[in-house]
């Protein structure tokens, strides 16, 4: 077990991906991938939305090629919504994972920077955040696949998160660390991928901390590039808030 080098403090920023890490979000993904799959027919296209976050991304891309810019707004807009409702309703059997809850809260008590960066959409995001008793408008910010062109492996998401944290006044370097907690290897990629495309991360290395028993399970899967692989929420909550550490990776 080795812990962070030095505890973490104001001057550092978090950011937590949602489903699987902070929570689990029990959408009826079966039913959902039915309904999008029988909407996009009737414009020609026939998806598995298998990954969903990806198939839904290309279908926009699709619609917009194919279809006036009115129609393919409103189709788009269309699949949107259905998702977006699909995560609501599901925000009535959401599970925390209360140790990870309680380091976002215990980390916002003492002065750090927070925010959610998420695949999931805007509404259901702010639902499911509430659910569990984070208030979604305490967050410095708040990154939806909504918000950005390429949702998460893409590094589109954490690059406009670290934005909205420079606005508030973050400044990386020396005295301002970057720690992304999530629990897959998208994760890791998506933070990878913004530290190589925005040259000024190369100042410090962001901590990448991967919690097992999320939606990709133990979290090995993400691999040497993760700086801490935690076995578990309890393990990665004391990680953060400086009590014990995760697995160090490299």
């Amino acid at each position: 077990m080795n812990p962070l080098e030095t505890p973490l403090g104001p001057h550092d920023a978090v950011l937590f991906d949602m489903d699987g890490t902070l929570l689990f979000l029990p959408v009826d993904i079966d039913a959902l991938r039915t309904q999008l799959e029988a909407f996009h027919r009737r414009y020609g296209l026939e998806m598995s939305f298998r990954p969903l976050t990806d198939d839904l991304a290309n279908a926009a891309r699709k619609l917009t090629e194919k279809l006036g810019a009115a129609e393919a707004r409103a189709a788009i807009r269309w699949a949107q919504s259905h998702v977006g409702q699909a995560e609501v309703d599901a925000v009535a059997n959401v599970r925390p994972r209360e140790e990870m809850v309680e380091a976002l809260l215990t980390l916002q008590e003492r002065g750090l920077r927070v925010g959610v960066v998420s695949n999931n959409t805007g509404r259901g995001i702010r639902a499911a955040l509430g659910a569990v008793g984070i208030d979604p408008d305490s967050l410095v910010t708040v990154v939806s696949r909504e918000d950005v062109q390429r949702p998460k492996p893409a590094p589109d998401a954490v690059e406009r998160a670290v934005d909205e944290l420079r606005e508030d006044g973050w400044e990386p370097g020396d005295t301002g660390r970057l720690v992304y907690v999530g629990d897959a290897p998208s994760d890791v990629l998506a933070v990878r991928m913004a530290m190589l495309e925005d040259p000024p991360w190369n100042l410090q290395r962001p901590i990448v901390v991967i919690v097992g028993g999320g939606l990709a399970g133990t979290g090995a899967l993400a691999g040497p590039d993760a700086d801490h692989i935690a076995e578990d929420a309890a393990t990665a909550r004391d990680l953060l808030l400086g009590r014990t550490g995760g697995h160090k990776t490299n």
